[in-house]
Order: structure tokens, then C-alpha cells, then sequence
């Protein structure tokens, strides 16, 4: 029995020391341990073991690809910007908010929003605004007029 378990412990140190040199032979081709040999000055040069990072760096290929893959990206677009006066679980207090703000002569509209499976809100908001003057000009009329509005950016 004490003969099986060293023969197995040999046997699978033996194979990890196999796969160790596979494995490091690959990394590390026979080219690059040659290369500390010493140059025309008498100095030793040494190249790190693995110059994989470095190759890709001096790569022009490379460099010239990423720079094109760059400017083919889209234009990003402007951000458009909302005023959210309130959120409610039910549609009909939305259209309440929406009949009374229209008489207050504000246009707006309820969007759907579904945040999880059975969790659906209706948001009352206004815009989007051309720009944050008109924002802050309606934001300021909304107050006068006792509504409380947050601006909302939407990426699109």
C-alpha cells in the first residue's frame, strides 16, 4: 500500500513538472533565452521573459487600427433634457396631474415606465427643451404656479 502511495506521488509530481516546462516553452521561445548575449559594446542585453505587451506596443499596425477604429465611431448625440413633475403607480392620478397642469397651460405627457416585472410608474413630465434657458424659463413658471418639476437628461 505505502509503495502505491509514493509511486502515485511521484508519478503526479513528474506530471507537473512536464506540463510546468510545456507550458514555459511556450511562453518563452528559444530565440528570447538566447537573447542575453552580449552586443557590440560589451554590455549584456536583456530583454524582459515575456515582451508580449512590449511587442504590441511597438507594433505600428496596431496604433494606426486603433486610431481609425476612433474616428469611425458615431457622433455622440445631444443629451435632451425633461422636467418630471411628479411619478404615480396609477394612470389616472397622472391624468389628473396632466389635465391640471394643460389648465395651467403647460403641455406635457405621461410615459410609461416598467422598472421591474409588475412595477410599472407613469411619469408626468415636459419637454425635452431646446436648450437649459428654456428649461430654467419653464422650471421658474411651473413654481409660480405651485408645481414642483426635477430635470431629468435622457441620453437620446
Amino acid at each position: 500500500m505505502l509503495k502505491g502511495v509514493i509511486i502515485g506521488l511521484l508519478g503526479g509530481l513528474l506530471l507537473v513538472l512536464g506540463v510546468t516546462f510545456y507550458i514555459n516553452d511556450i511562453l518563452l521561445p528559444v530565440s528570447e533565452l538566447n537573447s542575453d548575449t552580449e552586443d557590440n559594446h560589451g554590455t549584456q542585453n536583456k530583454k524582459p521573459r515575456l515582451s508580449f505587451y512590449d511587442s504590441l506596443l511597438d507594433d505600428g499596425d496596431l496604433t494606426t487600427k486603433a486610431v481609425k477604429r476612433s474616428s469611425i465611431d458615431p457622433p455622440k448625440l445631444p443629451k435632451k433634457y425633461y422636467l418630471q413633475v411628479a411619478a404615480f403607480r396609477s394612470g389616472k392620478e397622472a391624468d389628473n396631474l396632466k389635465a391640471k397642469l394643460a389648465l395651467a397651460g403647460f403641455a406635457s405627457r405621461i410615459e410609461l415606465s416598467e422598472l421591474e416585472k409588475d412595477d410599472i410608474w407613469y411619469r408626468v413630465r415636459l419637454g425635452p427643451f431646446k436648450n437649459e434657458t428654456e428649461l430654467w424659463a419653464v422650471k421658474t413658471a411651473l413654481s409660480q404656479h405651485e408645481f414642483e418639476a426635477n430635470v431629468v437628461m435622457s441620453p437620446n
